[in-house]
């Protein structure tokens, strides 16, 4: 099935116009979702990402790439130099360098570097569309075919309680997907794999941070003193909304992949 798709895809961009052919790929070690390739045209490299289950975005593809192109002005994503709806495609510069997972560094620094991503990330101007939680978790029940009982229907009502009476603070652009390895090491701190990408809650996605990095409970702590730090808000204040925030975490997680077994 990959294969067949990658034959359309390569010949679509070779008449495209915008590569260097002939073109080769080579796998690369992805994601849970998507698969990626280096693209290779004469003597450049391109990132070439085949997208799957578009179910699990907030917001759809087309956005999403116009959110990449103008955070790829601002230097906080690689620009995206092709885009196919139809194909299920997005071509991409080539990062040359190493991201922050692999930083041969105490966890305390790579924390540190986080922190201020994050921090970077939230004090840009950029806008976007809306992180529509209770929506988000109502496509992926549907997608996964779960039964709503009547403790997920508890958790699921709380939950949107807690965002109805958040939704309108502390919003800010969000990454909600925020790895050690989605942080590159460069001068403009670049970020990958933007797909998540949603204005919401600052909470939420430092919930969604802490959650994605496996951090425990000291981890999490310095993170938010460190965030707190680079973004001048009051400690106490930023745990406590954290704290709340990871409820939703917590359950979009889950349904997120419940959908990725079922459909796997």
């Amino acid at each position: 099935m990959v294969n067949t798709r990658l034959q359309h895809i390569l010949a679509e961009l070779q008449s495209s116009g915008n590569f260097e052919t002939p073109l080769t790929i080579q796998p690369v070690a992805g994601g849970e979702v998507n698969h990626s390739f280096v693209l290779l045209s004469g003597e450049q490299r391109f990132f070439l990402k085949l997208f799957e289950q578009d179910e699990l975005l907030p917001a759809g593809r087309d956005a999403q790439y116009e959110l990449q192109l103008r955070l790829s002005k601002h230097h906080l994503a690689m620009e995206p130099v092709y885009f196919n709806h139809e194909l299920g495609c997005q071509v991409e510069s080539w990062f040359d360098g190493d991201n922050l997972l692999k930083l041969d560094a105490a966890i305390e620094q790579k924390i540190d570097i986080l922190a201020e991503t994050l921090a970077a990330i939230h004090n840009t101007d950029i806008n976007a569309q809306p992180l529509p939680l209770p929506e988000v978790w109502q496509r992926y029940i549907e997608a996964a075919k779960l039964d709503i009982d009547p403790s997920l229907r508890d958790r699921v009502e709380r939950a949107e309680r807690i965002f109805a009476d958040t939704k309108t603070s502390s919003k800010v652009l969000c990454h909600n997907d925020l790895s050690l390895q989605h942080v590159g090491l460069s001068s403009s701190r670049m970020v990958f794999d933007w797909e998540y990408a949603a204005m919401g809650n600052r909470y939420f996605d430092l919930a969604s941070c802490i959650d994605v990095n496996g951090f425990d409970g000291s981890q999490a702590q310095l993170l938010l003193n460190k965030y707190c730090g680079f973004s001048g808000i009051e400690e106490e204040h930023a745990l406590a909304s954290t704290l709340q925030q990871d409820e939703l975490v917590k359950l979009t997680c889950e349904l997120w992949f419940r959908v990725v077994g079922q459909e796997g």
